[in-house]
């Protein structure tokens, strides 16, 4: 007999209402989930861990967005922020 699998857990009311996941963002964005994952791994775009899945606070990507849109053109010497690169939320 094959073993159960465990079911589907609902979540929480709340979870990730004010949080974008890659998909809803890329399209935002008008970019590819590529283009967003790759903003997480270099550390340039904060992410949270919501039952497994990576999540955007909306509070940070629209600090990013707007960071970009004032930033000088050619200034990359520290990331598309010209800041140090951020690591995940806890």
């Amino acid at each position: 007999m094959a073993p159960m699998k465990s079911p589907a857990r609902r979540p929480a009311a709340d979870a990730g209402q004010d949080t974008y996941s890659l998909p809803q963002l890329a399209r935002r964005w008008e970019v590819s989930q590529r283009a967003v994952r790759q903003l997480l791994q270099q550390g340039f775009l904060p992410f949270v861990q919501i039952e497994g899945r990576l999540r955007v606070p909306v509070t940070a990507a629209e600090k990013f967005k707007s960071a970009l849109r004032e930033r000088r053109p050619g200034d990359l010497s520290k990331g598309p922020l010209g800041n140090p690169r951020t690591k995940q939320l806890r």
